[in-house]
């Protein structure tokens, strides 16, 4: 079991983790995405080095949420939110398939219908992850009995 201090350590951990994907994902939406068009005929190589740069980042925060126990000491703390607590670790595989045929689409045959079909794909996924992350930081606030927001 977490001690007090471990609690907000690995809180403090995550928090900071969610705010490197976000600073990420903002990335992304203001440098590459709104000049999906202009890249009409060449294959948008840089996006997609970013785009697995987001995926090696999100494979790695999900692997320490279901590996590293935060989630479920949050949960045996607080066994309400065992439904909650599935859900999101549920998210984890759809999310990154989803990153993964955005990757997929850079490979394509780039014109202004596959840049506009991209660019409305990545806009879902990167409001998805933020209600992902935003959903586990509240797992962690119930659990822990503390504010996430403490880094």
């Amino acid at each position: 079991m977490f001690t007090s201090d471990d609690s907000h350590t690995w809180l403090r951990h995550l928090q900071i983790q969610h705010r490197s994907i976000n600073d990420r994902l903002l990335r992304l939406e203001n440098e590459r995405i709104p000049s999906l068009e202009a890249l009409v005929g060449r294959p948008p190589s840089l996006l997609l080095e970013d785009l697995q740069e987001l995926r090696t980042e999100l494979v790695q925060h999900f692997q320490q949420e279901e590996e590293g126990g935060c989630l479920e000491e949050a949960l045996s703390r607080c066994p309400s939110l065992c439904e909650e607590v599935r859900r999101i670790e549920g998210e984890h595989p759809q999310l990154l398939q989803d990153l993964d045929q955005i990757m997929d689409s850079t490979q394509k045959q780039w014109d202004c219908e596959e840049a506009s079909r991209v660019k409305e794909a990545f806009q879902n996924l990167a409001h998805r992850i933020r209600a992902h992350e935003a959903a586990e930081s509240r797992i962690l606030i119930q659990g822990f009995g503390t504010h996430a927001d403490t880094a």
